[in-house]
Order: C-alpha cells, then structure tokens, then sequence
C-alpha cells in the first residue's frame, strides 16, 4: 500500500523525469528508471543523480548520491559523499562520508553517517548501531536516537526517544521526550515542553537540565494574520453588498432556500466543496491498486483536474456564503433593508470569524449553507419578484 508521500514523490517525478524500462545499468551520472542499482561489488567513480521507483546502493559511490524515489532508497554498501534524498523511505545501513540530507516519511539509520544528519520527517530512527560524526538536526513528528551522536542533537518534533550517547547539547521543541535506556549528554539538556520528561534518572547530563515552556505565537505573525482576516473580510462584505445590489431577486431566493431548508442547503453545499477532497481520495486509491509503471500517467491526468477543480472552488468561495450573510442579517435586524440587512449580516459573520475558538464555524457552516442555497434557485430565480425590497426585506 503506497502512503500519501509516495504520491508527492511520484508528483515530483512527473514534473521533470522520465520512466525507462527497468535496468541496473546506470550512465555516467544521471539514471532514471525503475530500479537504479549499484550493485556489491561495483564502484561509480562520480556524483550520482539517480531518480527511480527504488534507488539501491548495495556497493560503492566515490562522490555524492542525489536520489529522488517513488518508493524507497536503501544504501547498504558506501557512499564517500554526501546524501540528498527524497522519498517515502530511506534507509542507511552502510557508511556515508559526508552528511545526510532527506525530506521522507520515514528515514532508518543503521550504519555510519561522516557527517551531519539533516532531516524533515514524519519518522527518524537512529538504531544503537548508529553512528553520527556530526550533528542531527530534525524536524518531525517522532524520533527514536539510541546511538553515538557526536555533536549535539536539535530540532523540533512531537515525540523523542533518547538513549545512547551524544557528545554535544540537546536542544529540541519537543511534545513528549522519554529517556528510554541510559543516556550520556556531554553539554546541556534543555528543552521546550508542556510536560516534563520521563526518565531522567537514566541520564548522565554534562551541563543543565532546562525545560521551558512552549513559546506563544510570533505577535507579530498573529497581527498578519488578523490584517490578511480583516482584508479579506472587507473585500467579501464589498462583493456581497455588490451582489445585492445587481442581483437581488437570486440572492433572496437563495436565503429564503436557506430559512426554509437549512440542513439541506447546507449538505448539498459541503458535498460541492468537498469535490478535491473526493478526487484525492480516489486519486489514492487508483493510485494504490496500479502497476508502479501506470502510475504517473495516472497522476498526469488526475493532478491537473484536482488543481483545476480547487481553483473553481475557491472562485465560488467569494460568493458563496452570501445568502447565509443575508439571513443571517435578516434574523437579528429586521428594521434594515436589505442591503443594510446584508451589511450587517457579513459584519457579525466577520466578527465570529476573528474569534480564536469558534471562528472555523464561519468557513464550515456559511459557506457550504450558501453555495447550496444558490444551488437550489438555479431554475426557479423568476419565480421570485424583482424589487429588492420585496425579496431582500421579510
């Protein structure tokens, strides 16, 4: 079963490789196939640029390895330069002489690495036969290190498992760390929990232990964030004043749709909104039942349609909640017209949004009620009178 990584990875493919028929046989520098392999017992005298399903370095490569992988890239034998890496799944159970660089679901190091390890992953497991010569720096969601480090370990992940020894500082944004076997820090242990960590009996720290507690939002990312709500908020309230004012006949009819069938108008809405949703869905599943080599052709026909199928989304997106605005204005300021009805509909609707706990509701609730109150007067809009105040105004 391929994870949602390897569609990434095979994204990335179809933007700029080609898949050749499956060979071990490699040019000088660059292969692209199926199965990329340097065998035991061979030696590549370059820089390897290797892109494939499965990338396999069971021998030797005097230079840098650059792989990107469908499925997987294990080197077993050695690698004199460097490693970069892009994959679902890497695993290092050779030697490498420079540093590791991988971006993948999960990265297994086994073997010995000359230099730093550098990784974006959901999973980093360094094994006690691990060795770094240089620091490990990882940003993820879990990582178990239970070898010999060097230097020192950082980054930010939700899970930590240490053991082993590291001969630097440890310095991580951590979720939960657990001291799982016997640890020796030659610098300090500092991080950056809601919780403590388990196991500290079992730790051998050359400097201080420090916890502290998670940082609060950036202040000055929280104001871009209100200043982008606020925009948006402003340019919607525009086009929804605007829409009135053109079209007030439909946008009654859509409200009154809305007043009257509330639930209904809302699960036609979300089913239309959840279109890319559906296509990725199905995407994945086509994706994990075809041949590894019908696979980017797949992906060259469904990525464009998922892309195209978002953007027309979020295009309605701008109109879409403008007949639960008006109802919603309706309800709490009768006296309004509708215009001033409709104002003061987006206003609260605006208000709600900038609420830090409950302004998701805005997004999920108004914009799929709204686009299916429009849906349900698409042939029934002359049905309605054409004054804005007999439609907009109860």
């Amino acid at each position: 079963m391929r994870s949602p990584f390897k569609c990434l990875t095979l994204i990335a493919l179809a933007g700029g490789l080609t898949v050749g028929v499956a060979s071990p046989a490699l040019a000088a520098g660059l292969a692209s196939s199926d199965f990329v392999l340097i065998r035991e017992g061979t030696t590549f005298d370059d820089d390897l640029y290797a892109a494939a399903l499965t990338v396999r370095i069971e021998g030797r490569v005097n230079g840098d390895l650059i792989a990107v992988a469908a499925e997987r890239v294990v080197i077993s034998g050695t690698v004199t330069g460097s490693v970069t890496v892009f994959a679902p799944t890497v695993e290092v159970s050779g030697e490498v002489g420079g540093s590791v660089r991988a971006v993948a679901n999960r990265v297994v190091i086994t073997g010995t690495i000359g230099s730093d390890v550098v990784v974006s992953a959901l999973r980093l497991d360094l094994t006690s036969s691990s060795e770094v010569s240089g620091e490990v720096v990882i940003w993820g969601n879990g990582t178990s290190s239970l070898g010999r480090i060097e230097e020192g370990l950082s980054g930010s992940l939700r899970l930590l498992d240490l053991a082993g020894d590291i001969g630097g500082s440890v310095v991580v944004s951590v979720g939960r760390l657990t001291i799982v076997d016997a640890l020796t820090v030659g610098g300090g242990l500092a991080y950056r929990s809601s919780r403590d960590a388990g196991g500290l009996d079992m730790a051998d720290v050359g400097g201080s232990i420090t916890r502290r507690s998670p940082l609060p939002p950036n202040i000055r990312v929280r104001a871009l964030v209100l200043f982008v709500k606020g925009m948006v908020a402003l340019f919607l309230t525009v086009a929804a004043v605007a829409t009135v004012w053109n079209w007030p006949e439909r946008t009654g009819a859509a409200a009154d749709r809305i007043s009257d069938r509330p639930i209904r108008t809302w699960l036609s809405g979300a089913a239309v909104f959840a279109t890319p949703a559906i296509l990725l869905a199905a995407t994945a599943g086509m994706l994990a039942l075809a041949p590894p080599v019908a696979s980017l052709p797949l992906l060259a026909v469904l990525v464009p349609l998922i892309l195209t199928v978002s953007s027309v989304l979020l295009m309605v997106a701008i109109v879409a909640g403008i007949p639960s605005a008006l109802v919603l204005g309706r309800r709490l300021f009768r006296k309004l017209g509708g215009q001033g009805a409709m104002l003061a509909g987006s206003v609260l609707l605006w208000v709600i949004w900038m609420l830090p706990w409950v302004g998701w509701l805005v997004p999920v609730i108004v914009l799929p009620m709204g686009l299916g109150g429009w849906m349900s007067t698409r042939n029934q809009a002359g049905q309605y009178p054409a004054t804005a105040d007999q439609v907009l105004v109860d």
